[in-house]
């Protein structure tokens, strides 16, 4: 059985030399940004922050451990590389992912103080990287070195190495964008280039990525930014057609605030925003607005539409959260009506935006928006709009009731 660990075939391209100890860095990259270590996926606290480009170094060169890291970094390194050669030769795999998890991570994607999953303030500060995994597994026709060439020769990566395992690879892509939109466009680009991405690794501000070893890593020390599609999704989409008219209604005006408050969600609260908005939505359908699975299919088209990489077991628990918000709102009905006053009148005649009635010789001019129902001889009007007439014109006291807005 062939391994790659710290005598991989080597590649021909000047950038995987030994750089010289003081590199010529990009302008717009990060590689002094630093990163949390971890002494092992179990880990909540992290053991230090390092500055990426030292890590990286020292996952090169055991000679530079010393002058790059603390005592207590130094004996997590030794232990680490001992463990990562067990691993590569491990050929069992129960036995080999239990050694993965004592192994040393690192956040790629910035510092947090914590990676607990129940502490929603991560004080998470962002390295300007995103990491790249790809799996041998999930890639058969390709060897680990023919895919550590591949990703090697995409301008948007900056660091590339054998992961753990030494059956596949890792990299990493500096971003100026969200992690989610350098992510997707990330995705399609290996995809059109015939390669598959794990899915479940680029997309956490505190997810972990083990420590490998690899004495031939290539640098890029002045990768490109990935370019993102030319159309990029909006935080506040336009809900479908297929379930509401052109015309602008109160179910309209609804849905557009449920999605608007459901996707201007950062990471790490979506899941508690999906619980609120699901509540709201089912105390809407309670309050007679729309059907509860009319809502339902809403919201649950909106997540899979602007989340499809999210993995099965994600989106099953994020389609959930939908769900129990909305059982959890139907009872709590929320009413939208307005209260309208009704205005009798002589006469009336339609001017443009504005609707004119005359009430014996006195003539009003009255927003066709402030309009909520139209009978024979009355006007119901929206009751904060007749307070704003000067002068007021006169109401049927009797006929004040609530009415659903258009």
């Amino acid at each position: 059985m062939e391994h790659y660990f710290d005598n991989q075939p080597t590649f021909g391209d000047k950038k995987n030399d030994t750089p010289p100890k003081t590199h010529i860095f990009s302008t717009h990259c990060n590689w002094e940004n630093s990163v949390s270590v971890f002494k092992n996926e179990f880990s909540v606290t992290p053991m230090a922050n390092l500055r990426l480009i030292d890590l990286l170094e020292c996952l090169r060169d055991e000679d530079s451990w010393e002058s790059l890291c603390s005592p207590e970094i130094l004996s997590l390194l030794k232990t680490a590389k001992e463990k990562a050669w067990k691993i590569s030769q491990e050929v069992e795999e129960i036995k080999r992912k239990k050694l993965k998890k004592s192994m040393p991570g690192l956040t790629p994607h910035g510092t947090v103080v914590t990676r607990d999953k129940d502490t929603k303030d991560k004080s998470f500060v962002p390295s300007g990287w995103i990491q790249i995994d790809i799996d041998g597994k999930d890639n058969p026709t390709y060897s680990a070195p023919e895919l550590k060439q591949k990703m090697s020769s995409w301008p948007f990566v900056g660091f590339c190495c054998y992961s753990i395992s030494g059956k596949g690879v890792w990299g990493l892509a500096p971003t100026n964008h969200s992690i989610s939109a350098t992510f997707n466009a990330i995705y399609q680009f290996t995809k059109s280039e015939g390669i598959k991405l794990d899915k479940t690794k680029g997309k956490a501000e505190a997810e972990l990525r083990f420590i490998s070893f690899d004495s031939e890593p290539y640098f890029n020390y002045t990768p490109e930014f990935i370019q993102m599609p030319e159309v990029e999704a909006t935080l506040i989409p336009k809900v479908k057609k297929s379930y509401h008219p052109v015309s602008s209604t109160s179910k309209d005006k609804v849905v557009e605030r449920l999605l608007n408050v459901l996707n201007s969600a950062g990471e790490g609260s979506r899941h508690n925003q999906r619980l609120i908005v699901g509540s709201l939505a089912g105390g809407y359908s309670a309050g007679g607005l729309f059907s509860e699975s009319e809502i339902t299919s809403i919201l649950i088209e909106d997540y899979t539409t602007h989340f499809p990489f999210d993995s099965p077991a994600t989106q099953k628990k994020e389609i959930k959260a939908i769900i129990d918000g909305i059982q959890y709102g139907l009872g709590r009905p929320i009413s939208l009506v307005e209260e309208a006053f009704a205005i009798p009148f002589d006469g009336l005649e339609i001017r443009g935006p504005q609707i004119e009635i005359t009430q014996g010789k006195a003539n009003y001019l009255i927003d066709s928006g402030a309009v909520l129902e139209r009978k024979p001889d009355l006007l119901y009007i929206k009751a904060k709009a007749f307070f704003e007439l000067e002068p007021r014109p006169r109401r049927e006291k009797h006929l004040t009731k609530k009415i659903l807005p258009p």
